[in-house]
């Protein structure tokens, strides 16, 4: 949630403010966002591997990881490309609140699928 929030801090701030409340209250808190599901994440995923698989399932952690904010960033951007002006060449602020958006309802969407996979994994209560 706290990811989400940053998002559409970024998605809606006002345009005429400066950096230092315009884009970095958002930057802020889409940093402690990612910083608080990563380790977590990497909880479950050492968890539930065998002892003798922990390794392996670090490595698919980390690559899914890039692979994941590889696949992310290019959807956004085509996302944020749709939302542009013809012939304008650029992403413009409509662009940019669209792809921002859509990452907040991703992120939305990936912590309550997580939270309900979580709360009806057998002695997770």
């Amino acid at each position: 949630m706290v990811l989400a929030a940053g998002q559409l801090w970024l998605a809606y701030a006002p345009r005429d403010n400066g950096y230092a409340t315009a884009v970095l209250p958002g930057l802020l808190l889409v940093a402690v966002g990612v910083a608080l599901s990563f380790t977590p994440t990497t909880m479950v995923i050492a968890s539930a591997a065998p002892a003798t698989h922990t390794g392996l399932a670090s490595g698919l952690a980390g690559s899914a990881t890039q692979v994941g904010a590889a696949l992310g960033t290019a959807t956004f951007t085509a996302i944020g490309v749709s939302m542009a002006a013809p012939a304008s060449g650029h992403l413009g602020a409509n662009g940019f609140s669209a792809a921002f958006t859509a990452a907040a309802a991703v992120a939305l969407i990936t912590a309550a699928l997580g939270s309900t996979i979580a709360c009806t994994r057998p002695g997770s209560r």
